[in-house]
């Protein structure tokens, strides 16, 4: 069974939301939630934070407008990144998680990640990963829109030699050749 996780891309400040909720309701209208902020009595007598109007000792909860922000998935496989293609940054954010560099198998593939092969004087693009309604699957989209079914993920044996070279959100630039 594979681990369900998700991330959250704010396109307002062009990053990574860390830490947050989800909420669906009923419609299955979904909501990004910041975790509470609790606005303790010394701090304010009450008034507007974020458009929200607080009273003191009170906890809000924030969000983000559902249109600028979108939510992506991890596809449950992991990319073929060694550890020393790891920025320092990235690999201090692995260390500080507890982990060790024996742990390290790949950075965890999202919807909008883009895949393929970096050579020693380029890289290759082979798609966009998609999550595809009509086939109930993700995807690799090259940029005509084309997916074979070499191209579907299941359990990740055929993607197993890519890696992450970008990401639609992170890289808007990536999607000019694309449909």
């Amino acid at each position: 069974m594979r681990e369900i996780k998700f991330k959250v891309w704010d396109e307002v400040d062009k990053k990574w939301v860390s830490k947050f909720f989800i909420q669906i309701d009923n419609d299955g209208e979904r909501t990004v939630l910041l975790p509470r902020i609790y606005i303790p009595p010394t701090v304010t007598k009450g008034g507007v934070r974020d458009g929200e109007v607080v009273n003191e000792g009170s906890i809000i909860l924030p969000f983000l407008d559902p249109d600028k922000c979108k939510i992506v998935q991890y596809i449950g496989i992991k990319d073929n990144t060694k550890w020393e293609q790891l920025t320092p940054e990235e690999q201090k954010v692995w260390l500080d998680s507890g982990k060790t560099k024996d742990e390290w198998n790949g950075k965890e593939i999202y919807e909008g990640n883009v895949l393929g092969s970096i050579g020693a004087e380029e890289i290759e693009i082979d798609g966009i990963v998609k999550w595809m309604d009509d086939r109930g699957a993700y995807y690799l989209v090259d940029k005509d829109g084309y997916v074979t079914d070499s191209d579907y993920c299941y359990d990740g044996e055929e993607w197993k030699n890519l890696e992450i070279v970008a990401d639609i959100h992170e890289n808007p630039e990536v999607m000019t050749d694309y449909k």
